[in-house]
């Protein structure tokens, strides 16, 4: 359900592997799937993983391995070989990102209050960009809701949802024909002057703008 964009090089080819949140629940051989909430949320990290020198032979020969299983059309348990080398690649993926960046956050209960939080979000971003009504809809203070995101992305409750609103707006801008004046009130703004404000100042130029420029990158 992510949204990408690719800028042609003929100097650069690669895989795209496509699967679905499902899936993931449905089939991860690890425990800790909140690693995984981490690795594919774009409203948390960069989504781009650079591997080390020493272990990109190794993502390499899995990407191999997967797109062979996967040509292999009435191959014996092919399904699940797929699911096992799939596994192995994101949890492979997960450890290097995890000796090359910041530690993060790792305690439990904490990542499912923030998914819950998170998913409340995305609930009600169009009714309310103010964070004591996810903390009363939470029934926890605004200052536990504050703590608990920062410990988690690094940044402020309301700076999160300013952030979610914006790359929400930013995506819809770049996929699709919408006006901005329709995208307005399916952000949850009154007035396109409001909408366009709060976008500028939160992603650095104007929904136009931004537009334009996504269609470059696009087209």
């Amino acid at each position: 359900g992510q949204v990408q964009t690719f800028e042609i090089n003929p100097e650069t080819d690669g895989f795209m592997i496509l699967f679905t949140e499902d899936f993931l629940t449905r089939n991860l051989i690890h425990p800790d799937s909140p690693a995984f909430a981490r690795l594919y949320n774009y409203h948390l990290y960069p989504p781009a993983i650079r591997p080390s020198d020493k272990v990109i032979p190794v993502f390499n020969n899995l990407i191999r391995d997967i797109h062979a299983e996967y040509s292999l059309k009435n191959g014996f348990a092919r399904e699940e070989m797929l699911r096992t080398l799939l596994s192995l690649l994101l949890l492979k993926a997960e450890r290097n990102r995890q000796q090359r960046c910041a530690p993060m956050e790792t305690n439990s209960h904490r990542l499912r209050q923030f998914s819950r939080f998170k998913t409340l979000l995305e609930s009600f971003f169009t009714q309310t960009r103010n964070a004591q009504d996810y903390a009363d809809r939470m029934q926890v203070s605004y200052h536990r809701l504050n703590t608990l995101v920062k410990s988690v992305t690094g940044i402020t409750a309301k700076a999160f949802i300013d952030r979610f609103i914006t790359l929400e707006s930013k995506r819809r801008l770049a996929v699709s024909d919408i006006s901005i004046k329709e995208l307005t009130y399916a952000m949850g703004f009154d007035e396109p002057t409001n909408f366009v404000k709060y976008f500028k100042r939160h992603a650095g130029h104007s929904p136009v703008q931004f537009r334009k420029k996504s269609a470059r990158i696009f087209h």
